[in-house]
Formats: C-alpha cells, structure tokens, sequence
C-alpha cells in the first residue's frame, strides 16, 4: 500500500518548487508501481530537507530547483529540468548535490 501521505507531501514540495502539472506527473511517474513512486517521494522529501538546511528563507529553499545551475551534474538547466529528465537516478544524483552542499 503505498504512503499516501508522502506522495501528497512530495506534490506539494513539488508545486512549491514551481513545478508544472506536467513536470509534477513525469517526476512522480504517477503510473508507475507503488514501490517507485514511494521511493521518488521519498527522496523529493529528502531533497526539501536538504535545501532547508542550505537556506534559511523559503524563496531559496523553493527557488534552488527552479535556478538555472551551472554545477557540472546540471549543465546550466534547472535541477527541476535535470530531475525531470534523468528520473530516479537524477533524483538520486540531486540529492547527493545538495547533501553535499548542505554539509559544507
């Protein structure tokens, strides 16, 4: 049964990282198995929590995604864009970035 809650949680991160409908649906894969979406859910919670200890006003912690960013792993798009593309690995390789930041 998949975590409700979290996948709610992550669309709302989601709407607050200026994300569109469609970008929203393509991120979360929302057709696919329970198991994916909870783990893509997931990391979108892991990836908010990170971005709130690298800033301390909501404008940065919600604008990051949507800056276009000229870290190597983004290329200059947006890690929105990135993450959109790239699935769950770029999921994966985002969160990494940003804890790694956020530890700095």
């Amino acid at each position: 049964m998949v975590d409700e809650f979290a996948v709610i949680k992550a669309q709302k991160i989601l709407q607050n990282w200026k994300a569109s409908s469609r970008q929203i649906y393509s991120i979360l894969s929302l057709g696919v198995n329970e198991k994916e979406l909870e783990e893509r859910s997931r990391l979108i919670l892991q990836i908010d929590q990170a971005l709130k200890i690298m800033f301390n006003n909501p404008e940065n912690i919600n604008g990051f995604m949507k800056m276009p960013n000229k870290h190597h792993l983004f290329d200059g798009s947006e890690p929105l864009d990135f993450i959109e593309r790239e699935g769950i690995v770029g999921l994966k390789m985002t969160l990494k970035l940003v804890l790694g930041i956020a530890s700095n």
